[in-house]
């Protein structure tokens, strides 16, 4: 019977010879690990490949559970090329590859954030700094010097989405008339859909709209719900209308005037000008903060990216360009 050496040699025929090494003496150490065996004890058997390696679950849990990234890297890798050895269309193969690939996607956090990403935190406010700012808003809402009920709510979204500036052009329907509208059109909007328990924001022209489609968000922030709810009612916005409004031009407000509105504000009550962009930022530094602080370093990467992975898909965004555009500027 053929050693795992020999198995690796034969899966992976250009590697060097060290790392035929490197995987081997993980493998042995792992095998070792799946069995409750310690190092006196004869791992022969480990040649019976077929009878251990498909022990995913198991397998899997014992790497998971590996503080370093690199490490995982080195034992899942060896583990796809034995079984690569054995059969090149296991299910079981597919699933390690899938691993594989989330842990670079983890290792590629872990660098950038080790990097200039952590320099970024004494420059920019917190989290708490912003809904505080958003608070203060509200409290001058309807003083001569106070901003605008729209420029308020247009921060409470921001404070809970990781949206650009398309927040400006939001139509504001109900589902029964939402329904009745043409492909075609619907294409060509963004809404906030209205039911009687539900408010979905409906994202169809955006920056990357050719590449995610449409792209469909539920609100499930009750408070958020609620001060929408009540802007529509205040303002008399009726179903179809603007959420955002120009009066002067009888139309939504632009990107520009967005951008405008979060900038002269945030100037004015924190002496710092922020871009919607800023505020994701901001949302991504405070949800590393709290992992840090209260996650099992094991998983604290994994959660990380898993938390980058989900605001990509609502914004419409890759992961490698948010690490790249938001960990390391």
């Amino acid at each position: 019977m053929e050693d795992i050496k020999s198995m690796l040699r034969k899966s992976k025929d250009d590697a060097k010879e060290s790392t035929i090494d490197t995987y081997s003496k993980a493998l042995s150490k792992l095998y070792r690990t799946l069995k409750g065996l310690d190092k006196k004890d004869n791992i022969d058997n480990i040649k019976n490949i077929k009878d251990w390696i498909y022990q995913e679950e198991d397998i899997l849990k014992i790497i998971k559970n590996m503080s370093s990234h690199s490490t995982r890297k080195t034992y899942l890798t060896g583990m796809i090329n034995l079984l690569s050895y054995d059969n090149k269309n296991s299910e079981t193969l597919k699933n390690f590859i899938l691993e594989a690939k989330k842990n670079r996607k983890d290792m590629l956090v872990q660098n950038k954030d080790k990097s200039k990403f952590k320099k970024d935190k004494k420059d920019t406010i917190s989290y708490k700094d912003l809904v505080n700012f958003v608070n203060e808003l509200k409290k001058d809402l309807y003083s001569p010097q106070g901003s605008s009920y729209d420029t308020y709510i247009l921060f409470n979204i921001y404070l809970k989405f990781p949206f650009r500036n398309e927040v400006g052009s939001f139509i504001f329907i109900d589902n029964k008339d939402f329904a009745k509208i043409p492909k075609d059109i619907k294409n060509q909007n963004n809404y906030v859909v209205a039911s009687t328990r539900d408010l979905k924001i409906v994202r169809n022209k955006y920056k990357t709209s050719d590449t995610y489609g449409s792209i469909i968000t539920t609100i499930e922030d009750k408070n958020l719900k609620s001060l929408i709810r009540k802007y529509v009612k205040d303002k008399n916005i009726k179903s179809g209308g603007y959420l955002f409004l120009n009066s002067k031009k009888n139309n939504h407000i632009s990107s520009d005037e967005v951008s405008h509105k979060l900038s002269f504000w945030s100037k004015k009550y924190m002496d710092k000008t922020i871009t919607a962009n800023d505020i994701f930022k901001i949302r991504i530094l405070d949800k590393f903060n709290d992992l840090e602080n209260k996650t099992n370093k094991t998983n604290e990467t994994t959660l990380k990216r898993e938390f980058l992975e989900e605001q990509g898909n609502l914004r419409g965004t890759q992961l490698d360009i948010l690490i790249k555009e938001y960990l390391i500027k």
